[in-house]
């Protein structure tokens, strides 16, 4: 991300932090919603492309999203959302990063409110520890052929009373998110024998993916 982006992401962060400051405004939803928000621009490409076309007017486009997003999300996230579409960008492509950044810094947020800040991002070094160490589960994880509620009911099944609730969304949104993820993907169908999770926190034999 450079140029504009950068620029209209910084914005964006700042906009961000002005709502979390308020403790009228839960940072969890808040955090859910975005990641929302995110998967339906991957879906819809000709949307991303209509709100980040530098020749259509910011306010306009701002219109469209809260016309769209209004009875969908909260006040907050329509405006955030709205905001970043008013911004210029580089690729259609950065707001959906930015976006997706954006929801993470979210549920980090509400994870300091509760006081589990310094837990949640333990917890995922641990667990992206364990996923680089283990070549099955990795695998599991990043399989084309393995469904999205697959993958989620895996992650559910290592990090359920194990994590915080925070880490498990992050961990959930990063693996199921429609672009690309932190890990290489794998190909090949999901492994025929449940993946082993290693000695950490999280149970040494999760369920394979079905």
């Amino acid at each position: 991300m450079n140029g504009a982006s950068r620029e209209a992401l910084a914005a964006a962060r700042e906009r961000l932090d002005a709502l979390t400051d308020s403790t009228s405004v839960d940072a969890g939803s808040l955090a859910d919603e975005l990641a929302a928000v995110t998967a339906l621009l991957h879906r819809e490409v000709s949307l991303r492309r209509v709100l980040t076309d530098p020749a259509q007017a910011g306010e306009a486009k701002a219109d469209l999203v809260r016309r769209l997003l209004g009875s969908q999300v909260g006040g907050p996230t329509a405006d955030l959302v709205s905001g970043m579409a008013r911004s210029r960008w580089s690729q259609s492509r950065d707001l959906v990063d930015a976006l997706e950044e954006l929801a993470a810094v979210a549920d980090l947020t509400a994870a300091q409110r509760a006081g589990a800040l310094d837990d949640v991002e333990d917890e995922l070094f641990r667990f992206g520890r364990i996923v680089s160490s283990n070549t099955e589960l990795r695998a599991a994880l990043t399989s084309r052929s393995a469904t999205v509620a697959a993958k989620s009911e895996l992650l559910h099944s290592l990090l359920r009373g194990k994590a915080a609730a925070a880490t498990e969304r992050l961990v959930t949104r990063l693996v199921t998110a429609p672009g690309d993820v932190a890990w290489s993907r794998d190909s090949s169908p999901c492994p025929s024998s449940p993946p082993s999770a290693g000695t950490a926190r999280w149970p040494s034999s999760p369920p394979r993916c079905r």
